[in-house]
């Protein structure tokens, strides 16, 4: 019986998300290159980076990066792992990269931020539980128009707080890794 519950509240969630998904529009519709309408970009430069690299004489060279440069940067490193059918969320939290994704909440932290979730799926595993939230991102992505879920929580807040989690240094030290 408990099983037949938890499928049948998974379903109910499933269809509710399949629900919201109709009426996005479709993906074609993205605005700029890197998936922000400029108007509305969720990411301000707060100052520039110093990275260092090697030039062709073996020494370093130092490379100004804004924080807009190093967010566009790792939005296509992390997109290369994620795909369309996975936020980077998942991705990051799978590849142990970047932010680590879910895997860095706890099970009692992941279900209290996004507690309207599991609410609906309280039986649901952390595994069931991830796929809902997971699909949840990707949702929120094509119906704000927006290239990653980092640009998603950049503006709504309900698992994190997307690239304004991490400081310029952070970022340059990210997008580095993932080099």
């Amino acid at each position: 019986m408990p099983a037949q519950i938890r499928h049948q509240e998974l379903t109910e969630i499933e269809g509710e998300v399949n629900r919201f998904l109709t009426g996005c529009p479709p993906k074609s519709r993205i605005g700029n290159g890197y998936g922000l309408l400029a108007e509305d970009s969720p990411v301000r430069v707060y100052r520039s980076t110093r990275l260092g690299g090697a030039n062709h004489f073996g020494g370093i060279d130092d490379v100004a990066m804004t924080r807009e440069d190093l967010i566009s940067s790792l939005r296509s490193k992390l997109l290369r792992h994620a795909g369309d059918d996975r936020s980077i969320c998942r991705a990051a939290a799978e590849n142990g990269c970047f932010c680590h994704g879910f895997s860095r909440f706890t099970n009692r932290e992941l279900r209290r931020r996004m507690a309207w979730i599991a609410r609906k799926s309280s039986n649901a595993t952390r595994e069931e539980l991830e796929q809902i939230i997971d699909r949840w991102q990707l949702a929120r992505q094509e119906y704000n128009q927006l290239s990653t879920a980092c640009d998603v929580q950049c503006r709504e807040h309900d698992l994190c707080n997307g690239w304004d989690d991490f400081s310029d240094e952070e970022l340059a030290r990210f997008d580095s890794e993932l080099t």
